[in-house]
């Protein structure tokens, strides 16, 4: 599992994506199958709890586009000082993250899931949401995560 855990041990938070089945779509007007990847995602703060109650309406484009890689591509931009800031949302828009590099060269994580689209498969943009400040360390650790758990 790839999880990104906060610096705060009193009461940590966390968001962690778990990779579950790929599934190929054939459209007519494209020459190359689609792959999406079903995943569980969770989030921790302190002691609350939060998932996805349908795994299957959580998917991320492993192919043309692979998403995950684009995530871990930006991450890496980030803990690598090339940029400042990291914006993620898939192109089904079931959850986003945001990234912020912090004065004290920490990273302030905000992550939001649309409960509404990932149970009705209607965007709202209403959303629940954590946010905590992590580590570089951590960062990379959870990076490190990605490409085995999502084999990139």
């Amino acid at each position: 599992m790839a999880k990104l855990i906060s610096e705060d041990k009193d009461f940590p938070s966390s968001i962690e994506l778990i990779p579950l089945s790929i599934k190929s779509l054939h459209l007519a007007s494209e020459d190359k199958p689609q792959e999406w990847q079903t995943i569980s995602l969770n989030f921790k703060s302190g002691q609350f709890n939060f998932s996805l109650p349908n795994v299957e309406s959580s998917l991320i484009c492993r192919s043309p586009n692979d998403e995950i890689k684009t995530l871990v591509d930006f991450l890496e931009k980030l803990l690598n000082h090339q940029q400042n800031k990291v914006i993620f949302e898939p192109h089904e828009p079931n959850f986003d993250f945001s990234f912020d590099r912090t004065p004290d060269d920490g990273i302030f994580v905000h992550a939001w899931l649309d409960a509404t689209n990932s149970t009705t498969n209607f965007y709202s943009g209403d959303a629940l949401g954590i946010r905590f400040h992590t580590s570089n360390k951590l960062l990379a650790q959870f990076i490190d995560d990605l490409k085995g758990e999502f084999k990139i």
